[in-house]
């Protein structure tokens, strides 16, 4: 109703921190999206803030399209091959205030001399990519930052010796990324990125 205002707060059910406000317009239909962890519980508060009246709510849920999370540290790397098209989204998956890194980890295993590529073929047109090689003992081996959102970007390097190395994708200068998105549904919340690993 016209003289109804609401703040909607989103809660950690692991430790109670805040996760994100959000202060409505009165009177003003609002659509939020909020991104949380895979079984993470969330607690969500709506709250009067200013005037009266009634407040419809409507509350959905749509699970991430991506089969390699979760990978958002190199701990939990997802392993790929090479010469294949991996497809995934990238999102913060909240599940407390200090635990909400939007970075997908990934391993995979290259020949030591062999000229590497590691390009994003397919983006979101709100990202700018981050694309980091780490080797097996976590030594920066190789970073590109792609030249704007939503471009297509390639990371060449050539690894030392033979084994494992790790791939960290992260967004670079993240404004859409929540806790609570109110401008129309962002990008990366519906598209999906691809990752191909290549080697000479």
């Amino acid at each position: 109703t016209p003289n109804a205002r609401i703040r909607v707060r989103a809660f950690s059910g692991a430790d109670n921190s805040q996760l994100g406000t959000y202060l409505a317009t009165a009177g003003v239909s609002r659509t939020l999206h909020i991104t949380v962890g895979s079984d993470a519980l969330t607690y969500i508060q709506v709250e009067q803030y200013a005037g009266e009246g009634r407040v419809d709510l409507e509350l959905t849920q749509t699970p991430e399209a991506d089969e390699h999370e979760p990978n958002n540290v190199r701990g939990d790397a997802a392993p790929i091959p090479l010469d294949e098209d991996i497809t995934a989204q990238i999102m913060i998956p909240y599940v407390a205030d200090e635990d909400q890194s939007p970075n997908d980890w990934y391993s995979v295993e290259l020949e030591g001399g062999a000229e590497t590529t590691i390009g994003l073929t397919q983006v979101p047109s709100n990202v700018r990519f981050r694309i980091a090689v780490v080797n097996d003992a976590g030594v920066n081996q190789s970073n590109s930052i792609a030249p704007n959102n939503g471009a297509l970007h390639e990371l060449t390097f050539t690894p030392s010796t033979s084994g494992t190395y790790y791939i960290e994708l992260s967004p670079y200068a993240a404004a859409d990324f929540g806790p609570f998105i109110s401008s129309g549904v962002p990008s990366h919340l519906t598209d999906s990125y691809t990752l191909r690993v290549e080697q000479e």
